[in-house]
């Protein structure tokens, strides 16, 4: 495992999701009315996307599905980003998307604890649940925040509640413990500390 990617990428992540991402939405990028379903079923996290949001695609390829509309991020410490909430049936996800005149999604950032991962894992969960599931952990830490990953699912960074000063989990992850919460989830598409992804 190469350490300095470990670290780079969750220390990013943590960085680009520090605070809260409280959506404050505003107009309607779209008319919430739709001819097609958005998603069947419960939105799945998968290490791509989440339903027919992915990682990599233009905003314009949901738009006809979906309802989707401006929002404002908070970043902590006064910092705010712009990006879309997508209305995933009865769920939604918070996106951050390029500035350019066709955006393209960057990050899906989800807060919702109805959109889980194929094991049933999904924010309120615990980091013990997550070790169950799919077996090696992978940590980092970044901004005060313990940041985890497995191997099945690259490209996806788990935000959790363990505040551990002073201990290395990017060598030891077992450390964090079984009852830590997972407080948040962002598909990123990049490096996971656990290898793979691009």
């Amino acid at each position: 495992m190469n350490t300095r990617h470990l670290g780079t990428a969750f220390a990013l992540a943590a960085l680009a999701c520090g605070g809260k991402e409280t959506a404050a939405d505003s107009a309607a990028i779209s008319p919430p009315a739709r001819t097609a379903q958005c998603v069947e079923g419960a939105p799945i996290i998968t290490a791509v996307g989440v339903g027919p949001v992915r990682v990599g695609a233009r905003l314009s390829s949901i738009n006809d599905r979906c309802t989707v509309r401006d929002t404002t991020f908070s970043l902590g410490e006064g910092q705010m980003e712009r990006g879309r909430v997508v209305g995933l049936g009865g769920s939604s996800v918070a996106l951050t998307v390029s500035g350019d005149s066709n955006p393209m999604i960057e990050r899906i950032n989800i807060a919702d604890s109805s959109i889980r991962t194929d094991a049933g894992l999904g924010v309120g969960k615990t980091v013990g649940a997550l070790r169950a599931a799919y077996g090696r952990l992978c940590a980092a830490t970044g901004e005060g925040r313990t940041i985890v990953g497995v191997p099945p699912l690259p490209g996806v960074s788990f935000g959790t509640s363990a505040r551990m000063p002073g201990v290395d989990v990017d060598s030891k992850p077992e450390a964090i413990p079984d009852t830590t919460t997972i407080t948040g989830i962002w598909i990123h598409g990049g490096r996971s500390a656990c290898g793979g992804g691009s």
